[in-house]
């Protein structure tokens, strides 16, 4: 495609990272399909991160990618080490992990669940 000088380009990167195409089993919760047969992180150029766009690509990739990812494993692992997270609720009654059932927004996010944090 041939476009004009400053024309704004979006990407739906909702529709990219739910290509049944792309993705074998793409409403389904499945971090597995990131890791090799040895439990390791996939390399960023193999098998399903080949289609990871989550910090976007290429020369407008997200400079700081490396560090969100390494605060993220920090803060999750900070609050698993001091806490049990339970559902407040019947496990019938819990949040789906289908985001074709989340609530639309700026940002795509679960409908609204409580949790008991219980300290260990």
């Amino acid at each position: 495609f041939k476009l004009p000088r400053h024309t704004d380009v979006l990407v739906n990167f909702w529709a990219l990272h739910h290509d049944p195409d792309l993705w074998q089993h793409p409403y389904k919760y499945w971090p597995e399909r990131f890791l090799t047969p040895d439990g390791s992180l996939l390399a960023a150029g193999e098998g399903a991160r080949l289609n990871e766009y989550i910090f976007g690509a290429g020369p407008r990739g997200c400079p700081a990618f490396v560090f969100a990812n390494a605060f993220l494993l920090i803060a999750i692992c900070s609050v698993m080490q001091m806490f049990k997270v339970r559902p407040q609720t019947n496990v019938e009654e819990q949040v789906s992990c289908d985001p074709r059932t989340f609530q639309h927004g700026l940002v795509l996010c679960p409908r609204p669940y409580k949790a008991r944090f219980l300290s260990r």
